[in-house]
C-alpha cells in the first residue's frame, strides 16, 4: 500500500524512486498522468504518493466515460450547441498549451477540465449520443500524450479497428465557429452565478435556522454596467487608467446630482475590480452579456440546483427591492437574497 510520502527528489538526497513497482501496482498510464501533471519537464517535482493514488482515481473515472456514454439516449437539445463550442475551446487551449511545453495545463485540460464539462452538460439536460461521440472522438487525441492506454482503449470502443496513435488531428481541428463566444458566454456566466449563490445560501441557511425556499437575482444597473465596459475599452486601447475620469465624467450618468456618486463608485469599488476580472470575465463584459435574461430564462434549473421552490431574477429598479441589497449589484456579481416563501 501506500503511505504518506513527499519530499523533493535528488540523486544527492538518494531519495528518487523507481517507478517499476508502481507501474506494476497502479499502471503506466497512472504513473505518466502523475508525473506530467506533478512536473514541469524544466523543474523538479515533489514526490507524492497521495498524488500517484489521486492520478490512479482519475485514470479509473476516465476509464468509465465512454461507457457511460454509449448508454445516453437522449435527443437534441439547447444545450448540445455548448458542449460543441466547449469541445472546440478545450482542444485549442489543449494545443496551446502543448506547443507551449505547458504539460501541466495540458494534462489539466484533458485528463480534469474535460470531466467537468461532461458533467455540467449532462446536469443541464444533455445526453444526445451523437454530442457524446464527437466528444469522445476529440478527446482521444488530448488524451494520448499523458494516458496512451487508457486513449487506445477509448478508441477501439468507438472506431473501426485503427489505432488511436495513428490518428492525425486535422488541419484547423477545433477552429473557433462565429457563435461559439455568446453560447460559452451564458454557460460560464451561470456555472459562476451558481458556485457564488452556493455560499450565499449556506450563509442564508445559518442566518434563517433553515432551508430557504425562494431567491430573488437583482442585477447590476445599466450605467455601472457601462461604466465597466468603458473603463474595459478605455485601457484596451493603451488609455491611461488615471485618465479614464475624463472620460466618466462626460457620461450622462454623470451628471448633476449623481456626479458625486459615480466618481466615488468608480474610485472605491469599479477601478480596483477593473484589474481583477479575469480574461474570461472581461470578455463576457465586452460582449454585451445580459445576466437577467440568463438568470431568467434558466430559472428551473437554478432552481434544481440551488434546491429552491422559485426563483426570479430583474435588473436592480425593475422590481421592489427585496431586502434591500439591489444596489449593491455590480457587474457579472448580481445581488442575491435568500427568503422563506
Amino acid at each position: 500500500g501506500l503511505g504518506m510520502r513527499s519530499a523533493k527528489m535528488s540523486k544527492s538526497l538518494g531519495n528518487t524512486v523507481s517507478p517499476e513497482g508502481l507501474v506494476s501496482e497502479f499502471g503506466a498510464d497512472t504513473v505518466r498522468l502523475f508525473i506530467l501533471f506533478a512536473a514541469q519537464p524544466e523543474a523538479g517535482m515533489d514526490w507524492s504518493d497521495e498524488g500517484v493514488l489521486a492520478g490512479w482515481r482519475q485514470v479509473n473515472l476516465l476509464h468509465g466515460i465512454p461507457a457511460s456514454i454509449s448508454e445516453w439516449a437522449g435527443t437534441a437539445s439547447s444545450i448540445d450547441a455548448w458542449m460543441y463550442a466547449r469541445t472546440r475551446q478545450q482542444v485549442r487551449r489543449w494545443m496551446v498549451a502543448m506547443d507551449d511545453a505547458d504539460l501541466r495545463r495540458a494534462v489539466e485540460i484533458s485528463h480534469y477540465e474535460l470531466v467537468k464539462d461532461l458533467n455540467w452538460y449532462t446536469r443541464r439536460g444533455g445526453a444526445n449520443p451523437e454530442v457524446g461521440l464527437d466528444l469522445l472522438k476529440s478527446w482521444c487525441y488530448m488524451l494520448q500524450t499523458a494516458t496512451p492506454h487508457l486513449a487506445e482503449e477509448w478508441w477501439s470502443d468507438i472506431s473501426d479497428g485503427e489505432l488511436n496513435a495513428t490518428r492525425v488531428m486535422p488541419q484547423g481541428f477545433g477552429d473557433i465557429e462565429g457563435s461559439d463566444d455568446e453560447v460559452l458566454a451564458g454557460e460560464v456566466y451561470l456555472r459562476q452565478f451558481l458556485d457564488s449563490a452556493r455560499n450565499t445560501k449556506r450563509m442564508a441557511e445559518r442566518h434563517l435556522g433553515q432551508s430557504p425556499t425562494k431567491a430573488i437575482a437583482q442585477t447590476s444597473d445599466d450605467w455601472k454596467v457601462d461604466l465597466a465596459i468603458s473603463a474595459l475599452r478605455f485601457i484596451a486601447d493603451g488609455g491611461d487608467v488615471k485618465q479614464f475620469q475624463k472620460v466618466l465624467i462626460a457620461k450622462p450618468y454623470a451628471q448633476g446630482e449623481q456626479k458625486g456618486e459615480v466618481i466615488t463608485f468608480w474610485r472605491k469599488k469599479m477601478l480596483p475590480q477593473v484589474f481583477k476580472w479575469s480574461d474570461e470575465e472581461r470578455a463576457l463584459l465586452l460582449g454585451g452579456l445580459d445576466e437577467s435574461m440568463i438568470l431568467g430564462t434558466n430559472f428551473g434549473f437554478i432552481c434544481t440546483e440551488l434546491e429552491l421552490q422559485e426563483f426570479t431574477a430583474w435588473k436592480f429598479g425593475d422590481g421592489e427591492d427585496v431586502g434591500g441589497r439591489g444596489g449593491s449589484a455590480f457587474p457579472l456579481r448580481p445581488s442575491l437574497t435568500f427568503v422563506e416563501k
